[in-house]
């Protein structure tokens, strides 16, 4: 019991005299504020996002970002009703919804992308091509090499 008091007493301490605690607290909230680093107005106002994904992990991207003053984003998703619970849930986001053969237009417009898909199945890519859904972010960087700077997160 007492050694238990005493780890509890440590924690409390170390929260308060160091800046442990001031950092994001999940994936999708240190992806955001990473993300935010590297824009070259460190502001969202003027950010093109992209959000690969319209689960559990999308949900909190739509969160943090909001949080951080991003008013806009494009949904990419395998299917609409997904995407379109993501948009009533969060009435203060405009939201493009976009299916995924629209991939290649939206990275091309886009300055950060989060991949938040964790699918195990496969997606139809550009050219006929398929690619596992969780190694898109992978995709992606491959992708963006020939275009303008872009942001790419994996949040999976």
């Amino acid at each position: 019991n007492g050694l238990f008091k005493q780890a509890i007493t440590a924690g409390k301490r170390v929260r308060s005299e160091t800046r442990i605690s001031t950092g994001g607290v999940s994936v999708s909230s240190a992806a955001v504020e990473l993300a935010q680093l590297k824009l070259p107005t460190h502001n969202w106002a003027d950010a093109k996002v992209c959000i690969i994904g319209a689960g559990k992990m999308s949900t909190l991207l739509v969160k943090h970002l909001l949080s951080k003053g991003c008013t806009q984003v494009t949904i990419l998703n395998r299917s609409l009703p997904r995407a379109q619970a993501l948009q009533e849930e969060f009435p203060d986001m405009q939201m493009d919804i976009r299916l995924m053969p629209d991939l290649m237009p939206c990275v091309e417009d886009s300055d950060v992308i989060f991949a938040a898909s964790g699918t195990p199945g496969w997606s139809a890519g550009r050219w006929g091509r398929c690619w596992k859904v969780q190694a898109v972010a992978q995709l992606l960087q491959c992708l963006v090499a020939q275009l303008q700077p872009v942001i790419v997160a994996c949040v999976l």
